[in-house]
């Protein structure tokens, strides 16, 4: 209902384009060993808890948007990692513990970074 709302609010402003940020987490993930891209969508009730499921349905209120005519972009972010990760998130909290030695690193995975810059 957010997303709708402030889509909502955007379009009566005359916004002339959104940059809306979902996650990877909104497309869940493929089968053992099936590569997959921004093209696909897991099932709504595969993805593992609220934070995937709300992810997924505030981008099909961007999705319904765009079909209504809004000009809006949608990126899919897995790992944003930088200098302005203040908290930082658990992926960047992995790598302060691996740089202080406090942890081993194996990856056996897939993901992108995403190099977080301030910008003035």
């Amino acid at each position: 209902m957010g997303t709708r709302n402030i889509l909502a609010a955007a379009s009566q402003a005359r916004v002339e384009r959104i940059i809306h940020t979902s996650s990877v987490a909104a497309i869940g993930a493929g089968e053992y060993g099936q590569a997959i891209d921004e093209t696909y969508q897991s099932p709504v009730e595969k993805l593992i808890g609220d934070y995937k499921k709300s992810k997924y349905w505030a981008e099909q209120e961007a999705i319904k948007a765009v079909k209504l005519g809004q000009d809006i972009v949608i990126v899919n972010p897995s790992t944003p990692i930088g200098a302005w990760d203040l908290k930082p998130t658990p992926t960047g909290d992995m790598i302060v513990r691996f740089l202080q030695r406090k942890m081993p690193f194996y990856l056996n995975t897939g993901l992108n970074l995403t190099g977080l810059k301030q910008f003035c």
